[in-house]
């Protein structure tokens, strides 16, 4: 089975996050409340959290392009939920000097595989990353790209 790439602009941003002993699992739900309401007001692809060996967190953000992440930074990523804001602030202990990512980068390969599961981005929003479906049209990639989460959970499967 062979597998087709196609390719839309991305853009990555990199931090980290020392957390409070004991305010893991504040920090988390606050991360992903927080990711959840950036994607919504600033257009954000979402974002991967890790953690280090060290205990670090490490976030891995996901951006249609430069301008777009840079102009949700510039605004300091605010959204409307200050309980979030509170706990995610409260929970945090160290963060790099001006909270700046470590890395910003384009993507300029990617060949990660990603499930079509609904729910997992990048495939429940338009455009993003390269993609590779087994053995599907462009115009099979471009319609589950473009589907809705819905949509997407009822399309079919191709040979």
């Amino acid at each position: 089975m062979r597998v087709r790439w196609y390719k839309w602009a991305m853009f990555v941003a990199v931090y980290w996050w020392r957390v409070h002993p004991g305010k893991e699992e504040q920090f988390r739900r606050a991360w992903r409340r927080g990711t959840e309401l950036i994607t919504q007001k600033y257009g954000s692809y979402g974002s991967r959290l890790h953690r280090d060996a060290d205990g670090r967190f490490v976030g891995y953000a996901e951006w249609p392009d430069e301008a777009t992440w840079r102009k949700a930074f510039d605004q300091k990523m605010v959204y409307d939920e200050p309980e979030t804001r509170a706990a995610f602030v409260d929970a945090v202990a160290e963060v790099p000097p001006d909270a700046d990512p470590i890395f910003t980068m384009t993507v300029t390969d990617d060949l990660l595989l990603r499930s079509l599961n609904p729910n997992s981005p990048p495939f429940s929003r338009e455009g993003i990353g390269w993609v590779g479906i087994a053995g599907a049209s462009r115009r099979t990639a471009v319609m589950v790209l473009r589907a809705t989460s819905a949509a997407c959970a009822a399309a079919p499967t191709h040979p």
